[in-house]
Order: structure tokens, then sequence, then C-alpha cells
């Protein structure tokens, strides 16, 4: 039987503070540090894209409440697990953050890809509404 197999995008802040927590104790720092904000932005981080200053995430528009929302697709989180796990990073292949955190285009009004150049402003983004980032990360 072949299993369909879903794309979407992960909230920045699902992949910032809840993936980790999904891990074991030894990968956990690991997946930390290369979701830094200014690890991400930095030019030798395997998300980067020739050509881009920064990091390129996405901005997408949710049904349910009509908010712009900082997105990772799910191809780029993909790519971190096998990047980690193929540079000897991680024991074993990360798994994937919880399911239900993952959104598919049919839960999005809208999807762009947007470009950080620094991690400071990366960061900015998320303090604009510091109660959902502070509960995300208890």
């Amino acid at each position: 039987m072949d299993m369909p197999f879903v794309t979407g995008f992960w909230r920045y802040t699902d992949i910032f503070f809840q993936w980790p927590s999904v891990c074991n104790e030894e990968d956990r720092d690991v997946l930390k540090a290369i979701s830094a904000h200014d690890a991400l932005v930095n030019e030798q981080h395997p998300l980067h894209i020739d050509g881009v200053e920064g990091v390129q995430l996405y901005i997408g528009k949710l049904k349910s409440n009509d908010k712009n929302r900082s997105l990772f697709s799910s191809k780029q989180v993909e790519y971190i697990r096998y990047w980690l796990h193929a540079m000897v990073l991680t024991k074993d292949l990360l798994p994937l953050p919880y399911s239900n955190c993952l959104l598919r285009e049919e839960d999005l009004l809208s999807v762009l890809p947007r470009n950080y150049r620094t991690g400071e402003g990366l960061k900015s983004v998320h303090q604009k509404n510091p109660l959902r980032v502070r509960q995300a990360g208890t």
C-alpha cells in the first residue's frame, strides 16, 4: 500500500521551541544550535541559498485566525534532519515535529517567501507577540 507524501509548512515557533522536545537529549542541543536565529542567517548554514543574504523562510497567513506567521517548509525541515544525520551530528535521523503542527496549503490563505538578513531581524519578528512565544517555549 502506498502512503501519500504530505508536504506543508511548520510554524517557526514550533520548530524553534517544540521540535527539540521530541528529540533525545544528545540531539536536542544540536537541533537548537542549527535552528538558532544567528545560525540560520549564516552563509555556512545548510539552508543557505546562493544569492540570498540571510535565510529564506516563508510567511503564511493562517485561515484559522487571519494572522501571518513565519514558516519553514516541510522540505527545509526534512533537509535539516537528513543533513544533521549525514554530517554525523546525530546518531539517528531526528524524528519529525508533531504532525498536528504541520500546516498544509489548505490551512493557509497565502504563502510567500521571506528573507531574513540578520538573526536579530528574525528574532524580532517573534518578539512582537511575546505571549505566544512564551507559551510555545513552556
